[in-house]
């Protein structure tokens, strides 16, 4: 993870209970993750169906860690899964999160502010973030 033009890190969640499942978020995770690791000086790492934003926020620091000593020069953080938004911040839904009023949401779920904080601490490098979400109800 050496001299990296891109690292990213592609979540994808697809394990959410019965009629709220996704099915294609994984694979296109997954696929996403392929195509960016054929590119030259391009590193992407794959978080599947986290169950909890702590699973999420570990995954950001054992990705970004390596790469504090010698920065990308930019790094994306890719989502696809279940989203809600809320007070203008959006939240990315791990399986095990609780949205339905705003204090389950912020408890259980990860804000997409919370992400970019947590890049900039590990690297302090321009970040991207990239949400495919299916929101879920108000």
């Amino acid at each position: 993870w050496d001299n990296l033009r891109v690292a990213a890190l592609c979540i994808g969640v697809r394990a959410y209970p019965a009629d709220d499942a996704l099915h294609t978020t994984v694979k296109d995770t997954k696929k996403i993750c392929r195509e960016i690791n054929k590119l030259n000086r391009c590193r992407a790492a794959t978080l599947t169906d986290p169950e909890s934003n702590r699973d999420i926020y570990e995954a950001v620091r054992n990705f970004c860690e390596p790469l504090s000593k010698n920065p990308p020069e930019m790094v994306i953080f890719f989502y696809a899964g279940h989203g809600k938004e809320i007070n203008r911040e959006f939240f990315f839904l791990p399986t095990g999160a609780k949205y339905e009023d705003a204090d389950d949401c912020e408890n259980t779920c990860t804000s997409h502010l919370k992400v970019l904080r947590w890049l900039k601490k590990y690297v302090d490098t321009p970040a991207m973030q990239l949400a495919y979400a299916s929101k879920r109800p108000p």
